[in-house]
C-alpha cells in the first residue's frame, strides 16, 4: 500500500510562519488523505453532514465481517495472534509501533502513558469509550459464563488498548476534557519513570490525555460513533449480536450542564487538529484491517471528520 508524502507545502509554510509570529491556532494543513487504496471504492465522497455519516456507516457495517470475541482480545492486543477466516489461518502481530515490533522484543507499550512494559508485565484492556457510556450496545451477556459481557464495539480492537491497571482504575469511565491551567487534578501513574512518558490528568468524571495522543481520542472516539450508532439506513451489522443505538458524543468527551452534543464535537475536533495523525495510527489500520476486514476512516481521510462533524 502506497503512503502519501508528507511534504510542506507553501500554505503549510505560511501557517507555521504566521504561529512563530505570534499568531495562534494550530496548523492544519496536513487535514488531507493519508491512504490511496481501495477499501472506500464505492463510497460516495460529495456528499458531506448526515449524509456522509450514513454513507461511511454503511460501508463499515458491509466490510467488517469478523467481530472478535471478547475473549480473544487479548492475543490481538497482546502480541502475535492466530486467527481463521475464509477456511485460512491468518497470523498478525498487533504489537506493533512506526519503525518495529516491540512484542517482538517482548514489550508492549501502554496506550495513555507510552511507557514500555515487558509482555510478562500486568496490564488489563482499556476501552477507550467506556463500556458504561455506550448506552448498554456492547454490555449484555450472551457469550460463555467466563468472558460473557462485551461483544460488538466492546470488542471491537481499534479502540481497546492495553494499560496500567492504576490507569485504568483511576480513569474509569471519565470522559475527555481540556483542563484549564488554573485547574486542579490528579497525574496518573504516579510512580516516577526512568524514560519521558505521557500522563493522564484526571478530575472527578473528566480526564485529559497528552497533547501528542489528542487526535487518536478523537479519531477513536469519530470511529465508534459513526459505527455503532444507529442511523436506521436499512443496513445492519454481519453479526447478529452486534447492537447499535443512541451513542452521543457528549457521553465521550465532557461538557458542562449548560453545553449541548454541538460543544462536544466542538471539542473532538479540536483534539483531531491538535494532533495529526501518526504512521503508527495508519499502521494499525492496515494491521486491523486484516483481523476484522474494516478500517478507521477518520484516520485514513482525516478531512471527512471535517466534511462530518463541523
Amino acid at each position: 500500500m502506497k503512503r502519501f508524502l508528507k511534504l510542506i507545502s507553501i500554505p503549510a509554510f505560511m501557517a507555521l510562519l504566521l504561529t512563530s509570529c505570534g499568531q495562534s491556532g494550530p496548523d492544519t494543513s496536513w487535514i488531507k488523505p493519508q491512504y490511496d487504496g481501495h477499501y472506500y471504492d464505492g463510497v460516495d465522497t460529495t456528499l458531506t453532514g448526515l449524509k456522509l455519516q450514513k454513507e461511511i456507516h454503511k460501508h463499515m457495517l458491509r466490510t467488517h465481517d469478523y467481530y472478535v470475541n471478547y475473549a480473544e482480545v487479548n492475543a490481538y492486543i497482546a502480541g502475535t495472534a492466530t486467527y481463521t477466516k475464509g477456511g485460512k489461518t491468518y497470523t498478525v502481530d498487533m504489537g506493533i509501533d512506526s519503525t518495529k515490533s516491540l512484542w517482538a522484543q517482548g514489550k508492549y507499550e501502554s496506550f495513555y502513558t507510552g511507557k514500555n512494559y515487558k509482555t510478562t508485565s500486568s496490564w488489563t484492556r482499556e476501552h477507550v469509550w467506556p463500556a458504561s457510556k455506550s448506552a448498554d450496545l456492547w454490555t449484555h451477556e450472551i457469550l460463555d459464563a467466563d468472558e460473557a459481557g462485551y461483544v460488538g464495539g466492546g470488542s471491537d480492537l481499534y479502540h481497546i488498548r492495553p494499560v496500567e491497571y492504576e490507569v485504568n482504575e483511576k480513569r474509569s469511565n471519565s470522559r475527555f476534557y481540556t483542563f484549564a491551567s488554573d485547574d486542579t487534578y490528579t497525574v496518573y501513574p504516579s510512580q516516577k519513570y526512568t524514560q519521558t512518558p505521557r500522563y493522564l490528568k484526571i478530575s472527578g468524571s473528566k480526564c485529559e490525555v497528552d497533547d501528542s495522543l489528542k487526535g487518536d481520542v478523537a479519531r477513536l472516539g469519530m470511529y465508534v460513533y459513526i459505527h455503532y450508532k444507529q442511523f436506521n439506513t436499512g443496513v445492519e451489522p454481519l453479526n447478529s449480536n452486534v447492537l447499535l443505538g443512541n451513542l452521543r458524543f457528549q457521553d465521550y468527551m465532557y461538557v458542562g450542564a449548560d453545553q449541548t452534543e454541538d460543544d462536544a464535537i466542538a471539542r473532538l475536533l479540536e483534539w483531531h487538529k491538535i494532533d495529526p495523525v501518526s504512521e503508527l495510527e495508519l499502521t494499525r489500520n492496515d494491521v486491523i484491517e486484516k483481523v476484522q476486514g474494516n478500517r478507521n476512516p477518520f484516520v485514513d481521510h482525516p478531512e471527512w471528520a471535517l466534511e462530518c462533524f463541523e
